[in-house]
């Protein structure tokens, strides 16, 4: 058995695209290591017998793997065919640390009647890759791993801003396509978007704005003008920024198609906005492979040859019966 979470499908923040492509990995490893095929929590996987390996793999957020109470997660594993002497892997960072989220797992396991079940989680950070697990107390750092991350940067932002024109294009094409009755609606909207601009950067989207009366409404190629010049408001970091300025930006073109075509007009823009989002999906999925082998195959190797065995960071718990 080998349980995650679902992918992120449709988003258009490259963090949670980012960790689906690692998700996406650590499944496919795991499924080419214990040659079974893994599913979502809400999926039919089994559990199976040691000395077959389960796998239960996500992120470990405040006691909470993807959401699920070690006392929850626990329940599932029993309803999903968990027995004792079973073995099962966490790979969620810390789940192996001493009154964490592994040991609670164990000892729920032992209340309901699973005895001696291997739980096995990280007394830290971890990752798995296609070349294996890399479990580690802290990140190592270096000029191979400096390098990697500045190129994955660099893909990402261009990537990113691709999306970004690519939703720019989609508002102007409907602009440029509207009926002379639908502009007063489209400068409404068009000034709306104008006027949340930032104070830096905006003297184009001004200028364009001056050329026009305001008791008038802007002319299309003034309105495309406008959406091509604006900027992303910088919020309080640069995902947030990233994740607001699309927001703004879909939902102008929702907006807009809605003004062109009332009933047709949200499909027809969920239908530019989803394959926009396939093709940033593809931008980024095309980087990951180089980024997992130069950057955690370098952490890899970094943990390697320090003189801390890298394999002391994963830590056992058994459940027990006896004090059920």
């Amino acid at each position: 058995m080998i349980l995650h979470r679902e992918y992120h499908d449709g988003s258009d923040n490259y963090r949670d695209i980012r960790a689906d492509l690692e998700l996406q990995e650590t499944v496919t490893a795991l499924e080419k290591l214990t040659a079974r095929q893994a599913c979502t929590f809400t999926g039919v996987g089994v559990a199976v017998r040691a000395p077959g390996e389960n796998y239960v793999v996500g992120n470990n957020v405040h006691n909470e793997l993807e959401g699920w109470s070690p006392e929850n997660l626990a329940a599932e594993l029993v309803r999903r065919g968990l027995q004792s002497g079973d073995q099962l892997t966490l790979v969620a960072c810390w789940a192996g640390a001493e009154g964490g989220y592994g040991q609670t797992l164990a000892a729920t396991l032992g209340t309901l009647g699973r005895d001696k079940v291997r739980v096995r989680g990280p007394k830290g950070y971890v990752h798995w890759t296609k070349n294996g697990d890399i479990a580690l107390a802290d990140y190592p750092t270096g000029d191979a791993i400096k390098r990697a991350s500045k190129a994955q940067t660099k893909g990402e932002d261009a990537a990113c801003l691709a999306y970004v024109q690519a939703l720019k294009s989609r508002i102007n094409a409907v602009i440029l396509g509207l009926e002379q009755a639908q502009t007063a609606t489209a400068d409404a909207l068009v000034r709306a978007f104008a006027s949340e601009r930032p104070q830096q950067g905006r003297e184009a989207v001004d200028q364009l704005l001056r050329k026009t009366s305001t008791d008038r409404p802007l002319p299309a190629d003034t309105m495309a003008g406008i959406v091509t010049a604006a900027q992303a408001k910088l919020l309080s970091s640069p995902e947030t920024t990233r994740v607001g300025w699309n927001q703004e930006l879909r939902s102008l073109l929702t907006a807009l198609h809605s003004v062109k075509d009332r009933a047709a007009g949200p499909a027809a823009a969920a239908a530019e906005i989803t394959t926009a989002t396939a093709a940033l999906r593809a931008s980024l999925a095309q980087l990951w492979p180089r980024y997992s082998e130069d950057y955690y195959d370098a952490m890899r190797a970094s943990c390697v040859s320090n003189p801390f065995d890298p394999a002391f960071q994963w830590e056992d718990h058994t459940s027990s019966t006896a004090h059920r």
